[in-house]
């Protein structure tokens, strides 16, 4: 009988003893384990165990109130390639962070990379059809996410995709016509050049990548031409017009009619550092040493190029 009266105190102790840890407590308990998880996250850094850093990270994150550590969880997974990693983090900063384009990209980025198309395309939408740039701009714009990733047909099927809303721009078709080359499906890149230039005729890079796409193909003397019928038919006609022009004539063995583009380039631009090392290029491939040499110099002054990238 004593013992049975002792329940209800300890009971009554329990309870109260719950009833001590207050929710600034809970968030203070928190604060503490994320910062653990930070610890011992740097530590693995340190130790070069990218994994256990990532994982350490990815935990902090999911405890912790901090978009910054969320970031940080995220971009640390995303660089070491911990794709999947990457997507939990990403689904957490854009939680903490919703409004956040810089949020967005990763997780848009990293289910691409984890093969998941559609949830990619959900959130490469959301992206394009926010913000103040025109949709056209902004999927150019994404052009270079999808093309790091080395899977050139995903990026391929994604942005035709992401561009099929938009059949009036310009820029959408350019997009979708750049990754189509890139994937090796010349004949809907060129397909995809001639419907951006139809629609926007003054713009010239839709003009030039249809001529790659032409010599890709292997009609070297047509791309040609064609290129060469840009610059003719403008008044000021584009440098980069001409630097593909004279890439063309190098790749199809006219190094005196590649010099002649890149020394008009130059005189219109002194300086440009892709200029300067095609010229270097050329002059080396022709045996013009000496020249070659001071080329090379030159594109070095320009602080773009370190002597072992040449």
């Amino acid at each position: 009988m004593h013992e049975l009266r002792r329940w209800p105190s300890a009971a009554v102790l329990i309870t109260l003893f719950a009833l001590t840890i207050t929710p600034a407590n809970a968030d203070e308990a928190k604060a503490s384990d994320a910062s653990a998880h930070i610890l011992q996250a740097e530590m693995a850094l340190q130790r070069k165990d990218y994994l256990k850093a990532t994982i350490e990270y990815r935990k902090a994150a999911e405890i912790s109130n901090s978009a910054e550590t969320a970031r940080k969880a995220t971009t640390v997974a995303f660089a070491y390639r911990f794709d999947d990693e990457a997507v939990k983090a990403a689904k957490r900063w854009v939680k903490l962070e919703p409004g956040s384009d810089e949020a967005t990209i990763y997780l848009a980025q990293s289910y691409f990379r984890v093969g998941d198309l559609r949830n990619a395309r959900r959130h490469f939408q959301t992206l394009v059809e926010k913000g103040e740039e025109k949709p056209g701009q902004r999927l150019v714009s994404l052009v270079p996410y999808l093309s790091e990733d080395a899977d050139p047909q995903n990026a391929d099927k994604l942005m035709r995709a992401l561009a099929k809303p938009y059949k009036n721009s310009s820029l959408a078709h350019y997009a979708a016509a750049v990754l189509a080359l890139e994937a090796g499906d010349s004949a809907h890149a060129m397909q995809r050049a001639l419907k951006s230039s139809e629609l926007d005729p003054d713009n010239v890079k839709p003009k030039l990548l249809y001529a790659r796409a032409l010599l890709i193909e292997g009609n070297a003397d047509e791309a040609i031409e064609y290129t060469a019928r840009i610059i003719g038919d403008d008044p000021d006609p584009d440098p980069s017009a001409r630097m593909e022009l004279a890439i063309m004539y190098m790749m199809s063995g006219r190094d005196d009619d590649a010099l002649s583009q890149v020394n008009q380039v130059l005189l219109e631009q002194s300086g440009r550092p892709d200029a300067l090392r095609l010229m270097a290029i050329i002059n080396f491939r022709q045996e013009y040493l000496d020249a070659a040499w001071d080329d090379f110099q030159d594109l070095l002054a320009t602080g773009q190029y370190r002597m072992d990238a040449l």
